[in-house]
């Protein structure tokens, strides 16, 4: 079972060019945010910035919007 008050939300909003994340606690506080270049060659450097602003013990659920198949080579 998730802990709450360890759990962060993150939601990737998808664009042509630009992804942006973000991610918040429970109590809707933003923890983390950042932008990435839609280019695969990105992602592995977007989820290393994401679990290195969570503590070990944070569970991360992750959102995606996928707008037209914007968002498919992140999935």
């Amino acid at each position: 079972m998730l802990d709450p008050e360890k759990t962060w939300f993150v939601g990737v909003d998808t664009h042509k060019h630009e992804h942006t994340a973000c991610a918040i606690d429970v109590f809707h506080n933003p923890q983390f945010t950042m932008a990435i270049s839609t280019r695969p060659q990105q992602f592995p450097a977007f989820v290393e910035e994401l679990f290195s602003a969570a503590s070990s013990d944070t569970t991360l659920v992750l959102g995606l919007e996928d707008t037209r198949g914007l968002g498919k080579s992140l999935a």
